[in-house]
């Protein structure tokens, strides 16, 4: 089972968006943080495989996150999913370790390809 979190501002696309990964088998949403301080919680409290992200946000944004999820002891990846498209965005959050980035007006279904070629590439746990 592949853990995901979703973490986006608006309910609305949060809800796509679960609704989205929900469709692929051996996938469970852990949570759905509305903001930074939720999504760091929710992060150390299920240790995610795959953390599904939003830009802006109000007070901590996805750029405040990124470092918080790939500067740690968790192996987390981040699927940048906003609707700030241009070159600079898409260059600031490589330089801070995102592991793919998409647009949500043209991408959107991308996400499912990802974490059906996560799951498939990923090494079976010791224990399993």
């Amino acid at each position: 089972m592949l853990d995901v979190l979703i973490v986006d501002d608006s309910l609305e696309i949060g809800s796509r968006i679960k609704e989205l990964v929900s469709e692929c088998e051996n996938i469970n949403v852990v949570g759905q943080a509305i903001n930074g301080k939720q999504a760091m919680e929710m992060a150390w409290e299920h240790k995610p495989e795959i953390i599904i992200l939003d830009l802006k946000m109000p007070v901590i944004t996805g750029f405040d996150l990124l470092p918080h999820f790939k500067n740690n002891a968790l192996p987390i990846t981040v699927i940048m999913l906003t609707n700030y498209n241009d070159a600079f965005f898409r260059k600031r959050a490589k330089d801070l370790g995102v592991d793919y980035f998409l647009d949500k007006s043209t991408e959107f279904e991308k996400v499912t390809e990802i974490l059906k070629n996560f799951k498939s590439k990923r090494k079976p746990h010791p224990s399993a």
